[in-house]
Order: structure tokens, then C-alpha cells, then sequence
């Protein structure tokens, strides 16, 4: 299917992606200075330090998922595993720097899997070798009209970013660029939904069932909200093909059966992951409270007519085509398109995740479309789609430009490492530190701390949370409701930097109930008597 020559050229386009996209890591390294030094992160800085931090709990010895941004007691969960194995890989001294190496060996290998996965996929429908590459290019690089925003039309998205710019799910470089569970989970998907096209699970082939069970089993850990995705696509799959079946006088389903065997057996791999998640995330206050405050909504549909107005006649053109050569894979490319508005509006709370794959489905049936068109529309519908990648090299001109001068937050002073190093010591393991929002979150990814806030879904009942904090530092509170305060939250230490001087004019060198651990230009550290 993909011959040595093709493998040659793989292998340097997934050399020159990571490359590419590692050209803001080395230049943040490289422009670090005494004074500031590099976080190691650049892009969705939130998150990605919620990844490191979830790699620390792994290193602690934590084998179960329990999140760092909040207080409350947790039992744990299978979550997050790739994160947490990785980070047992790591040990003190100089460990957020393991974690660091850790997560972009982690991504690299997401952007090699991808990529392979991605040209596998191609290539079982398209037979041009130069459109399997153009294929890959326009699944990693590729986008809608997300350019036209930073060239002066930002008008047309109503001042709302547009979906190139923030979301993985619809298109694909930003999870080139530091996510690598979802590019595992997008290659895990496509492997998973090749086998079901076009292998079955074999008694007597071992490696062929491996390579039909294993994407699916693997699934769950690295993004299972996908799974939901696959049922969905599946079940309207397997209806529609029967309807079909059914009502055809031809025999044009020739795999109709062996396609419902293969949907029985994804089901059986995926149900209990799917429902374990779907139990613990009810029953457990917790991750109930997660899932209320883990707010991804899809952005308004015109959004997502700008994000794919330019490849979207060459898909319908492709389905055209499919229909005359395969009912089968055309009714699968259509189900998964028309599905999509749906999943991404369906009403829960993380609905903007629920499309994922879609890009790599408009794809492939926009090249099936050009493979039949003449040379002449054949370079015209490659410069036409070309264009969509605008964005994605705006993307990492932001991303370079955006390490280019030392400051927080992609660089740490060096007051608040050594904060950072003071809180780093054994005694203050496991213990909950009071900090302001930013600041927990990246304390977490540096000292196995518990923080009170710090990420959005894992912080439970944030928005209160958030009310007693600036209280606190604001001194709003009279001195038994601060001691309250602390006492629900069983907090243990306190910190006052410059975030939390954002929040308000403290003093805790006044307060009876504190003592006083560290100090320097930037950063106070107090220890709450009693607690």
C-alpha cells in the first residue's frame, strides 16, 4: 500500500513538522536569562501545565488520576494515564526539566504516529501519490479562512477568534504544536476506523486482530470522549447500511455483515471504559463538578462555515464520486459529515470536543473529488486549498514572536524559582498552598502541592473558590472569617507575589496566625499555626 519511497518521504515530512514546531521551544531556551528563565511551555499555557502537573502526581506514585487544583479529598480515577506513566519516568534533582523532555518526546512521538496514520488512511482511497502527500500537508497544516482575521477582517467572526486559532478538534496543527494526547487520540481514531473499513479480527492472524483491537482499547486512555464519537458514527453507520440493504433490490452491500461484526466488536472493547466513565464522573462529587464547570461549547455555526467554506465543495464533489464507486465508503464519509453538526452541538458541556476527526474526513473525499478532475482544476483545487495553511503558518509566527523577549508568563523569574525551589522540599508534600489562579497553576506543575484553584474544570466550585480568594487578599475578611477560610479549606500554607498583590494589599506579617517561612524581592511564604 505505501511502497519504500513513500515511507522515505513520510519520514521527512514528520522530520520537518517536528522541527518546524520546535523552533519556539529552542528559541525560548535560548533567550532565557539569568533573571527569567524559560517555562519550557509557550502554547495554552493553562492546560499544558495542568499536563505537567498530572506527569508530577505519576512521579509522586500516584497510578490513579486525582487533580492538584483542588482540596477536596479524592479517591482517584483512571485518567490522564499516558500522563501519569510518563512522569514516573522522572525523579528530583532537576525534574521539571525531566517532565519538560518527558512531554516533548511525548509529542514528537504524537506528531510521527499522527502522520502515519493520517497517510495510511489517505492512502486507501487515493491512489495519486502526490495527493497522499498534498493529503497530509492539508491535514496537518491545512484550515479555513481563519487568515482573514489577522489580515483586517476580524469583522466577519464578530471579534470572536476563529476556530483555527483555539480549537484542535477542527482542524489539526495546534496539536502539532503541543497536545500530544490528542494527537494520539486522532491517530488511534483514524487506525481504529481504517481496521473497521477494511480488516476484521482474525483467530488465525494474530498481528491483523492486534491491529483492529489495539487502536480501540488505547483509545480510552488517551481521549475518551472520542469513544462517544465512534458510537455515534457507528450506530448511524450500521442503520443506515441496513436500511439500505433492506430496501435495495441490488447486492451492492457486499460487506454489510461483516461491518456489523466489526461495530460489535469496537463495542465490546470500548463499553467499559465508556461506562466506568460515565459512572465515576456521577458519582463523584468531584469529577460532577468537572464536568458542570469544563465548559467547551461549540462557537456559532457561522464559525464553522468560515472554517471550512474552502474545502467543503471539494468534499461534496468527492461524496459525488464515492457514490459511483462505493455505496459503502460513501455512506460511511457521509454519515461521519452530516453527523457533524450535530455532535457539535449536541447539549453537553464539552461539545466542541465531540467533532473530532472531521477535518480528516473532508479531506479525504475532497482529494477523491480531485483525483478525477483534469490537470488544469487539479492545480487549481491545490492552490485553492493551499490557502487554508495561511493560517496555520501565522500560527507559528505568533508562537516564535511570542518567546522573543524574556517576561512571564512563558518565562519564570528567578525570585519565583527559588519560591518555586523552597516549596519543592519533602515536608511540603502533599500539602495545600493558598496562591492566586495563575500561580497555582503553575505551582502544581513544579512541587506536588494541592492548590485551591488553578484550572477551570478540576477546581471544584471555582467561582466561590475564586470569591474567597479575592476576599481574602483584598482583606475583606474580618480575622475569624479568614481563619474559616483556611480551616475549610484545610490550607496549610499561604503565598504573596506579585499575582496575588494583583488581587489586593496584604499583610501577613500582621496576622497573629501566621508565621513567616521565606522571603525575597518578589514572593512571601507563611505557614497557618494550628492548620
Amino acid at each position: 500500500m505505501i511502497d519504500r519511497k513513500e515511507k522515505i518521504w513520510l519520514t521527512g515530512f514528520i522530520i520537518i513538522v517536528i522541527v518546524v514546531t520546535t523552533i519556539p521551544y529552542i528559541l525560548g531556551y535560548g533567550l532565557q536569562t539569568p533573571e527569567w528563565r524559560f517555562s519550557g511551555i509557550f502554547f495554552s499555557l493553562t492546560d499544558t501545565n495542568s499536563y505537567l502537573a498530572k506527569m508530577l502526581r505519576g512521579a509522586e506514585g500516584d497510578w490513579l488520576f486525582r487533580t492538584p487544583y483542588t482540596a477536596i479529598e479524592q479517591k482517584g480515577i483512571i485518567a490522564f494515564l499516558p500522563y501519569i506513566l510518563l512522569g514516573k519516568l522522572s525523579s528530583a534533582p532537576g525534574q521539571y526539566e525531566q517532565l519538560i523532555v518527558l512531554f516533548q518526546l511525548f509529542r514528537i512521538s504524537g506528531i510521527a504516529l499522527a502522520s502515519w496514520a493520517i497517510y495510511r488512511f489517505i492512502s486507501r482511497f487515493i491512489k495519486s501519490i502526490f495527493l497522499r502527500r498534498f493529503g497530509l500537508f492539508l491535514a496537518v497544516l491545512g484550515g479555513g479562512l481563519g487568515w482573514l482575521a489577522v489580515a483586517g477582517f476580524n469583522q466577519i467572526w464578530q471579534s470572536r477568534l476563529p476556530l483555527e486559532f483555539y480549537s484542535p478538534e477542527s482542524f489539526g496543527f495546534l496539536s502539532f504544536l503541543g497536545i500530544p494526547h490528542l494527537l494520539f487520540s486522532r491517530a488511534l481514531l483514524i487506525l481504529g476506523f481504517e481496521a473497521f473499513l477494511f480488516s476484521f479480527p482474525n483467530r488465525q492472524n494474530i498481528t491483523q486482530t492486534l491491529m483492529f483491537v489495539v487502536p480501540w482499547l488505547l483509545l480510552g486512555f488517551f481521549q475518551p470522549i472520542s469513544l462517544v464519537t465512534t458510537w455515534v458514527i457507528l450506530l448511524c453507520f450500521i442503520a443506515s447500511l441496513s436500511i439500505i440493504k433492506r430496501i435495495s433490490t441490488k447486492n451492492e452491500l457486499r460487506n454489510h455483515y461483516r461491518y456489523i461484526k466489526n461495530a460489535l466488536w469496537i463495542a465490546v472493547i470500548t463499553m467499559p471504559l465508556l461506562l466506568y466513565n460515565t459512572f465515576v464522573f456521577r458519582i463523584d462529587p468531584v469529577l460532577a463538578s468537572w464536568m458542570k464547570q469544563n465548559l467547551l461549547t461549540s462557537p456559532p455555526i457561522q464559525d464553522y462555515f468560515f472554517a471550512y467554506i474552502i474545502i467543503l465543495p471539494f468534499s461534496i464533489f468527492g461524496l459525488i464520486k464515492f457514490w459511483k464507486s462505493s455505496k459503502e465508503k460513501f455512506l460511511f464519509f457521509l454519515i461521519w459529515i452530516i453527523l457533524f453538526p450535530i455532535l457539535a452541538y449536541f447539549p453537553i458541556s464539552i461539545q466542541r470536543r465531540l467533532p473530532e476527526g472531521i477535518w480528516i474526513m473532508l479531506v479525504v473525499t475532497a482529494l477523491f473529488g480531485i483525483v478525477s478532475m483534469s490537470r488544469k482544476w487539479k492545480q487549481f483545487s491545490v492552490v485553492i486549498l493551499s490557502l487554508g495553511a495561511i493560517t496555520s503558518i501565522l500560527i507559528i509566527i505568533g508562537a516564535i514572536q511570542s518567546v522573543l523577549a524574556p517576561m512571564a508568563p512563558r518565562y519564570i523569574s528567578s525570585n519565583e524559582i527559588e519560591s518555586i525551589h523552597f516549596l519543592q522540599k519533602q515536608e511540603f508534600k502533599d500539602e495545600i498552598v493558598l496562591a492566586a489562579f495563575d500561580q497555582s497553576n503553575r505551582l502544581a506543575a513544579w512541587t506536588p502541592v494541592f492548590l485551591i484553584t488553578g484550572l477551570g474544570p478540576e477546581s471544584m466550585n471555582l467561582e466561590q473558590v475564586s470569591r474567597q480568594i479575592n476576599h481574602f487578599y483584598q482583606n475583606q475578611m474580618t480575622s475569624s472569617e479568614e481563619l474559616e477560610f483556611l480551616k475549610q479549606y484545610r490550607i496549610n500554607f499561604i503565598i504573596y507575589g506579585p499575582e496575588e498583590r494583583e488581587l489586593g494589599i496584604w499583610d501577613g506579617n500582621i496576622r497573629s496566625y501566621l508565621v513567616k517561612l521565606f522571603e525575597n524581592k518578589d514572593y512571601e511564604i507563611f505557614s497557618v499555626i494550628g492548620n
